[in-house]
């Protein structure tokens, strides 16, 4: 469907089941299809020389063979001067190179012949192997396995390494499904829910955000906060371990200028803890924070330096260690 003016159309009725059929072959190897049901298939120009009208169909690719994108829609119109394909409330499947199908559907789109390009707007939901994901435009360019979401933008993951729920909102969102990866950015904020009730979940904003579940890797950039439960901790950077929840290794990092504040409840008494330091490093298994870099911490009436400060959560003990010794205050 490269120029339409140079396709050989046929079109096909069907008395039994007043029906249309439209096809349109490109070459041994392309095809599109349209096909539309009832009486409600027209093609008309209304005086415009270069467009054609449908309602009620359903168009199809197949490029070298393999389907490439399927598009059920109530309205299309096809102008052939620049090779775009208009429809209303389309939704159907497209098939990335390794024919993995995106399922989708929108309010109004168009697709490009020419760039391969379909672009999605109003009320768009896509899902995709374990993602589903929400915005107000989407646009997917199909021979690079790239999808470019912007306003409102709303995905989930479901992590089959980890069993996690990721939620992530933003601005505007990057993604190349078949590599599993994906990049948001503006006002970014997220979710981690374990499987287990018991297990807490960790919330995180920034202003630029990379996931990589190949990695299984969070980094976050600019304006970085991390929360759970009874701590807020904020820096310039961050990272989150998805892999690391119940091992005795750091599952999640913040660095540069971290500043990190804590609720401690202990019999029934409730102060606030401050700590200052370039990194942190936070171990979920052992609900230990790990404070390097001029490390410094206030707490009730003492402030406390050391090279490193371990500090446990919801616990007033902690353990400094300098160049010269080890030890613990109470």
């Amino acid at each position: 469907m490269r120029k339409y003016k140079h396709l050989l159309v046929i079109l096909i009725f069907s008395t039994a089941s007043l029906g249309v059929s439209f096809y349109a072959y490109l070459t041994a190897e392309d095809v599109v299809e349209f096909h539309f049901s009832g009486l409600d298939a027209q093609v008309a120009n209304d005086g415009l020389q270069d467009q054609s009208f449908f309602s009620n169909g359903n168009f199809f690719q197949i490029e070298e063979g393999l389907p490439r994108i399927s598009i059920d829609f109530d309205e299309l119109v096809i102008n052939q001067a620049n090779q775009t394909s208009l429809f209303l409330r389309p939704q159907g499947e497209a098939y990335t190179d390794s024919q993995e199908v995106i399922y989708y559907e929108a309010r109004r789109g168009h697709l490009h012949e020419g760039e391969n390009r379909l672009n999605l707007m109003d009320e768009v939901n896509l899902k995709f192997e374990n993602s589903e994901l929400d915005a107000d435009k989407v646009v997917y360019s199909i021979n690079k396995d790239l999808i470019e979401a912007s306003g409102s933008v709303k995905t989930q993951n479901y992590n089959p390494e980890t069993l996690d729920q990721i939620q992530i909102w933003a601005s505007r969102l990057i993604s190349w499904p078949r590599l599993k990866r994906s990049e948001y950015s503006g006002q970014v904020r997220g979710k981690i829910e374990r499987r287990r009730v018991y297990e807490e979940a960790v919330e995180f904003r920034s202003e630029i955000l990379e996931l990589d579940l190949n990695q299984q890797l969070v980094t976050l950039n600019q304006d970085v906060v991390m929360e759970k439960q009874q701590l807020n901790a904020r820096a310039h950077r961050g990272e989150i371990y998805l892999e690391n929840y119940n091992k005795r290794l750091k599952y999640f990092a913040l660095y540069d200028d971290v500043k990190l504040e804590e609720q401690v409840m202990l019999r029934g008494e409730s102060y606030t803890r401050l700590a200052f330091a370039e990194k942190l490093e936070g171990i979920m298994s052992e609900e230990r924070l790990i404070l390097t870099g001029y490390p410094k911490v206030y707490q009730r009436d003492d402030v406390i330096k050391g090279n490193r400060i371990v500090l446990r959560e919801n616990n007033e003990v902690i353990e400094v260690e300098d160049a010269q010794s080890q030890f613990i205050i109470r």
